[in-house]
């Protein structure tokens, strides 16, 4: 099983109280999180995995899991818990659930 965590497309304009930095369309930079997260993210990154970003669908970009990334390091920061991103493999997939819970922003699939 892979973690998987939720994300908008870079480009949805609507507002959201987490700051997400992306490299490109496909590949994540950091993300601002809840502490469950991070938590898991640290747990990741200490064991040598990888984790799928699961970029939600935007315009015509379809709903994809865009990218796996190895997790460079987590810290607090001003506006949450800031996990950094390195070595992000681009995937294009199709996402491995067909239905998501609106609130849950991670998933193991």
């Amino acid at each position: 099983m892979t973690y998987h965590i939720k994300l908008r497309h870079p480009h949805d304009p609507r507002p959201t109280s987490w700051t997400n930095s992306w490299a490109d369309d496909d590949r994540v930079s950091s993300i601002a999180t809840f502490p469950a997260v991070a938590d898991r993210c640290e747990e990741i990154a200490e064991s040598g995995g990888v984790v799928r970003i699961h970029r939600l669908r935007y315009g015509v970009a379809p709903e994809s899991i865009c990218c796996e990334c190895q997790v460079a390091g987590v810290t607090d920061a001003k506006d949450g818990i800031r996990v950094e991103f390195k070595n992000c493999r681009i995937l294009n997939l199709k996402p491995p659930v067909k239905r998501i819970k609106e609130d849950g922003s991670s998933y193991e699939a």
